[in-house]
């Protein structure tokens, strides 16, 4: 993971602005009774400090990890695949309950080939993805991407395990 270089003011003023952010989440997700607008509003503040091209949350059903919501939209095929627990970066995420940063997918054997080339995944080269953590037990991930190889540093990863945590 690249590492950014930024003063003390610039990263103050990261950490505020995550701290804002935060707060302003916590405030929209706590009184919602539906998920889908919850993971909407995860997906609207990941774009307001984050720069990515492509974001989901993804939740576990079963044995397998499935697309619950996206931005933008993903291709019906990616929407449909499920990734069996374990496998694949989600499905690491998800097994290990621990953070999976790849700085070019197109050259990490961690990536399932198949679903790598399958619709809107194709032009994916960073990937970043945090668990989302309930209760002590891992119901998901957040994760982003990008078309740039090394795209996302330690602040994009503080950002989604800060949104992780409202969420």
């Amino acid at each position: 993971m690249r590492q950014r270089d930024a003063t003390a003011e610039d990263r103050l003023e990261r950490l505020l602005e995550l701290q804002t952010l935060l707060a302003r989440v916590s405030r929209e997700i706590g009184p919602a009774l539906e998920l889908q607008p919850v993971l909407a509003t995860v997906l609207r503040a990941m774009r307001s400090l984050v720069d990515f091209r492509g974001g989901t949350i993804q939740l576990v059903e079963g044995g397998s990890v499935y697309i619950a919501a996206s931005d933008p939209p993903v291709s019906p095929d990616v929407a449909a695949a499920r990734l069996p627990i374990g496998t694949g970066l989600g499905g690491r995420v998800v097994s290990t309950g621990e953070y999976v940063y790849s700085a070019d997918i197109q050259h990490d054997d961690r990536v399932d080939v198949r679903l790598r080339r399958l619709g809107s995944n194709a032009g994916m080269r960073s990937y970043l993805a945090v668990p989302l953590v309930c209760l002590g037990r891992v119901v998901g991930l957040v994760q982003i991407d990008s078309t740039e190889p090394d795209a996302f540093d330690a602040d994009d990863l503080h950002v989604l395990e800060g949104l992780a945590t409202q969420v």
